[in-house]
């Protein structure tokens, strides 16, 4: 998903915030200031929706999700097409805050159900927040119409997979949330989203979600330890069982995610 608004005249604003959004170090602050006074200069122009776009993607190179979510909620209600829900959905995974996409990716949803890009983006928000069963449904719903559509995570066959280990949407939300925070305190972006599942010999199985983010190894022990510290704090923390993980990933790697 790309931060991007092809009929704009900003394209190369757009692309260049749009890279930032990919990292964890932002721009400096004579970048940053001119991108802040050339996204001003938009939000003058007629396409004002553009504005507010560039303003809430450079709130999240700031990590300021009050500011994202009040020109997103001003880029919606001046132009509420699924290219502006869509870049919505971008500002908000940036800050690592799906709970904050939910009425855009619902909304894009709604107005496009039978197509795969924006079903895919719409339930991958739904999938974050420990909300399957919805997600599967959105996925059902556009599949039958059309019968080619492709999503990264099935959320029908994970919602089995819950089932068969014994986990519940709730108690996948809880711990999804503490590692999405872990990685929004060490200013960390989410880079890729995964999850598998195994089986031991004694019958039991076990899911772990994957969280991917540019980095080295040394931070993903960090980071994992970090986790680890606050899972086992909660009432459920059972890693034979559910079990949330940080992956490290390198620039080249990256590139192909990316792609």
């Amino acid at each position: 998903m790309i931060f991007n608004r092809p009929a704009s005249k900003s394209g190369p604003l757009f692309e260049m915030v749009g890279q930032y959004l990919l990292e964890n170090e932002g721009p400096d602050p004579l970048a940053l200031a001119r991108m802040r006074r050339e996204a001003s200069a938009v939000l003058k122009t007629p396409d004002v929706a553009a504005g507010h776009i560039l303003c809430s993607g450079i709130a999240a190179l700031e990590w300021d999700a009050a500011k994202a979510a009040a020109h997103v909620d001003e880029a919606v209600r001046q132009d509420g097409s699924i290219e502006t829900l869509m870049n919505a959905l971008v500002t908000f995974a940036a800050l690592g805050r799906p709970d904050l996409s939910v009425p855009y990716a619902l909304a894009a949803a709604e107005r496009a159900p039978a197509r795969a890009a924006v079903i895919n983006e719409a339930s991958s928000v739904l999938i974050a927040l420990g909300r399957v069963t919805e997600a599967a449904e959105l996925q059902t719903n556009c599949a039958a119409i059309d019968n080619m559509a492709d999503f990264e995570i099935d959320a029908a066959y994970l919602a089995d997979v819950m089932s068969t280990v014994g986990v519940s949407e709730d108690w996948v939300a809880e711990e999804l949330r503490i590692a999405r925070q872990v990685l929004i305190d060490a200013r960390t972006r989410v880079r890729r989203f995964s999850y598998k599942s195994e089986n031991d010999p004694d019958g039991g199985a076990c899911l772990a979600f994957e969280f991917g983010f540019l980095g080295t190894l040394d931070d993903e022990f960090r980071l994992d330890d970090e986790l680890a510290s606050r899972l086992v704090t909660t009432d459920r923390w059972n890693p034979a069982r559910l079990s949330v993980h940080m992956q490290y990933m390198e620039a080249e790697e990256d590139a192909v995610v990316a792609g």
